[in-house]
């Protein structure tokens, strides 16, 4: 009983130990090169940042699906960097905070709804198990890192009746990606279920200040109905076909050392069925991760969404466990963190990476899967004639299109309407469908 009583009120310190370590060694990797790590998605955000200060409109100068906080956001860290490395570490600092407030957060609402500090520890020590999540958290600026740190607190804010904060929250997590609307819905459920139309009030407001402060200066700019095309329209008409196999060799591809975990969070959530009513929003965001994935699938970060609730699962099943039971999986947890902390900090290769850099017709799929985990590749020429997003970033030119990330909806979309993929500007009657 001592150890567990001392568990309970160490774990946090245990849990952001191990957060820190871990994103630490991904970080001290990523910055020993020349230049640093950046991952294309990162490129991308950190120079629509700094296109924006030099009078870019987004979503007219800049073609992209993400909500307006994405871009505001690296556009407020470019003003205050004035170069591309100070921004880039300032982006990195800012997405590996999250990525460690993100375990955190997890563990606190676990240990909020089960009173026990191995529940909570091993919850948070499922996203140190994931391969990609704190080895693309020191790559540069990732929104989607945003949505769930935001999220989370949202669901944390609620459970202590914050509901202003927790709308705020709930509203700047789907402003950085739309699938971060759950936490919107699951926050309001939890003002519903508890009969407090004034907490529900007060989210609303909440949800409403951040969306006009997000929103505003997009229709100050004359680009709200672009932008409503971009974030809104092309998502839900333009969708990657992969076939069923592609699919799932992503997804376990994706999770790696993390599939253990998943698995206990899969049986916690099966086995404390019976407490559907006292747990329900954990049942509805994971429900709306495993839908969210049967759309959207492109690269790793796809998935935190799903995780963080499998992670809430993984709780469940500890809080539930025979003392035995919780011993061995403490060790095994203990062990995959350990194993993915080797691997994140290279001291370990990774076999996905080095069969991706392999030469022949097998290894299609596989090299895709190593992209959602960087990097660059040097010599790689020009698509469609338009700059590599790195080289523009690190280089802080102009692109010459409004079309210069390229991603697979962005060329699919492209396809669809007939349009070139050189444009001076995106939005617009030439931008509408």
């Amino acid at each position: 009983m001592r150890d567990a009583s001392l568990l309970d009120r160490r774990w946090p310190l245990v849990l952001g130990g191990l957060a820190l370590l871990v994103q630490g060694l991904s970080v001290n990797r990523a910055l020993s090169t020349t230049p640093p790590t950046t991952n294309i998605d990162a490129a991308f955000f950190q120079h629509a940042g700094w296109y924006v200060t030099q009078g870019a409109v987004p979503y007219v100068d800049i073609w992209d699906i993400k909500p307006p906080l994405a871009i505001e956001t690296t556009t407020v860290l470019a003003a205050l960097a004035g170069d591309p490395r100070a921004l880039h570490l300032s982006s990195v600092a800012l997405t590996a905070g999250a990525a460690v407030g993100c375990s955190l957060l997890v563990g606190l609402l676990a240990h909020q709804h089960t009173g026990d500090g191995l529940a909570a520890l091993l919850a948070g020590c499922t996203l140190l198990a994931m391969p990609a999540f704190y080895r693309l958290s020191a790559n540069g600026f990732r929104p989607k890192y945003l949505t769930l740190l935001f999220g989370l607190g949202a669901l944390a804010l609620a459970f202590r009746d914050r509901p202003l904060l927790a709308g705020a929250a709930a509203a700047a997590s789907a402003g950085y990606w739309q699938y971060g609307a759950i936490f919107t819905v699951l926050v309001a459920g939890i003002a519903v279920r508890q009969r407090d139309r004034r907490a529900l009030a007060r989210q609303l407001l909440g949800m409403a200040l951040v969306t006009a402060v997000a929103v505003v200066p997009i229709a100050l700019s004359d680009a709200l109905v672009p932008m409503v095309v971009e974030v809104v329209y092309v998502p839900l008409t333009t969708q990657v076909a992969q076939p069923p196999l592609q699919r799932l060799g992503k997804l376990l591809f994706y999770l790696a050392y993390a599939l253990v975990p998943v698995g206990v969070g899969l049986y916690g959530l099966a086995a404390d069925r019976g407490r559907l009513r006292r747990h329900w929003w954990v049942y509805a965001g994971a429900a709306w991760g495993a839908f969210q994935i049967l759309f959207d699938l492109d690269s790793a970060p796809d998935l935190y969404l799903l995780v963080i609730f499998l992670a809430l699962g993984v709780a469940l099943a500890v809080t539930q466990a025979r003392p035995a039971h919780r011993r061995w999986l403490g060790m095994v947890f203990a062990a995959i963190v350990l194993v993915n902390a080797l691997w994140v900090g290279g001291f370990v290769a990774n076999p996905v990476e080095n069969a991706a850099s392999a030469d022949d017709g097998a290894t299609g799929a596989l090299r895709a899967v190593s992209e959602s985990v960087d990097v660059s590749r040097p010599g790689e020429a020009p698509r469609y004639g338009i700059s590599r997003v790195r080289d523009l970033y690190w280089e802080q030119r102009i692109p010459e299109s409004c079309h210069y990330r390229l991603s697979e909806t962005e060329r699919d979309w492209l396809t669809k309407t007939g349009r070139p993929y050189r444009e001076s500007r995106c939005g617009g009657a030439r931008g509408l469908p």
